[in-house]
């Protein structure tokens, strides 16, 4: 049988391992925001070489139209030009196919945020945890780069 005196201890271990499943949830956030801090600095050095191969590729263009048709430098830049062309759409490509999994890792983490922010709150009624062990709890939940309710 339940006494008056077993409840809270009832409810400081239910507390605790309360704490300790956000902790978890806390660490896989954290683990998704990496993710998507890499995928974002992938997807930043994609454009800006896509940016950089498309400039060469309208200067070459017109620095091929300048020069006389029988020239030798138009012969090398040719060739040169049509690959500089062409290298745009595929680093395109690539941006779409590394934005999807971006994507995908932004959505898992703003649902994972949002129940810790349910958790939080729970974990706040509890009143089990020391002072510390909540302010670190709020720490490390508003490093995470989310606004309360904002979706990806």
């Amino acid at each position: 049988m339940s006494t008056v005196n077993d409840e809270p201890l009832v409810d400081r271990e239910e507390g605790r391992r309360l704490y300790e499943e956000a902790d978890k949830l806390l660490r896989l956030a954290e683990e998704l925001q990496d993710k998507c801090e890499q995928y974002e600095r992938r997807l930043w050095m994609l454009v800006a070489i896509c940016l950089m191969m498309t400039v060469f590729a309208a200067a070459g263009a017109s620095l091929a139209i300048a020069l006389p048709k029988d020239s030798f430098y138009r012969t090398l830049l040719t060739p040169g030009g049509i690959l500089v062309a062409i290298a745009p759409f595929y680093l395109y490509y690539v941006i779409a196919r590394t934005s999807g999994p971006l994507r995908r890792e932004r959505r898992a983490l703003h649902s994972i945020v949002d129940m810790l922010r349910g958790l939080e709150k729970g974990i706040a009624e509890k009143n089990n945890l020391s002072t510390l062990e909540r302010a670190e709890f709020r720490i490390r939940l508003s490093r995470l780069d989310i606004g309360p309710g904002q979706q990806g």
